[in-house]
């Protein structure tokens, strides 16, 4: 028979867990298991003060202002830094989605050239109900004739990989006659070198702080703007993949829109 400690020791393993909104949910279906059990152990067991409140948004924007400054000192980045960023503060996708983007992906019609960001954080979901997996996000041909031209320099570097990764990079110890495989760029090494700058140039938060250059903020920055220059909540879904109601609540909310004008 399952004490009070056995459940509270179960509850205590699972929320070890990072995600809060995945330790709400565990929760949850702990008190329901322990209200099948026994409906007067549940308050005893998993009093609803020990949940944590539902956090709408925890990503802070990286403001526009922010962006404009980490541009003016882009020849201090790697080359695959500075591109990764504008792709990022172009499509507002996840990390993932655009350090998973490989040469095929992008997409040249008529002259007119875009990428296609899929949806890997609900991918299978998506393909259950015959959605679109990806979206596509038109660029602007000054963009794509830097990042063409980086592709076209890095290729010697791409042949070693098996997944022609766009975004990649040769370690600081590279020799080209030892045939070390090339890195491809990740959410710390991105974040690293952006911070680097900020430091160095002195570009800060309006309270003072040193910016946290992730892709997370530059996304929530995107959403934030659009709602803020009057976008539909579906057009801001339609951008960043995620459902109206979502993209309402994540990112109408987190500055006063009257930057609109």
């Amino acid at each position: 028979e399952l004490t009070v400690w056995d459940y509270r020791n179960i509850i205590a393993s699972m929320t070890k867990r990072v995600k809060t909104g995945t330790i709400r949910s565990d929760i949850f279906r702990m008190r329901s298991f322990v209200f099948y059990l026994d409906p007067n152990l549940v308050e005893k067991v998993i009093p609803l003060s020990i949940i944590p409140s539902r956090v709408i948004n925890p990503n802070q924007p990286l403001s526009t202002s922010v962006i404009h400054k980490i541009a003016e000192y882009c020849s201090e980045l790697p080359t695959c830094v500075w591109l990764a960023f504008q792709m990022f503060a172009l499509t507002g996708a996840r990390a993932g989605s655009v350090f998973d983007l490989v040469v095929d992906d992008l997409i040249e019609i008529d002259g007119k050239w875009s990428v296609h960001i899929y949806y890997r954080k609900a991918a299978d979901r998506k393909a259950e109900n015959s959605t679109p997996s990806f979206v596509s996000h038109e660029l602007p041909d000054e963009f794509v004739q830097e990042l063409l031209q980086y592709i076209e320099e890095t290729a010697f570097l791409r042949d070693l990989l098996p997944i022609k990764y766009i975004f990649i990079y040769a370690s600081s110890m590279y020799r080209q006659e030892t045939l070390r495989k090339p890195k491809v760029l990740s959410s710390r090494t991105f974040s690293n070198a952006i911070k680097k700058i900020c430091k160095k140039n002195g570009i800060y938060n309006d309270d003072g702080s040193v910016p946290d250059p992730n892709a997370q903020g530059i996304r929530a920055e995107v959403g934030r703007s659009l709602f803020a220059k009057g976008a539909s909540p579906e057009a801001v879904a339609a951008k960043l993949g995620n459902t109206a109601p979502v993209a309402k609540r994540h990112y109408d909310s987190m500055y006063p829109t009257d930057e609109a004008a």
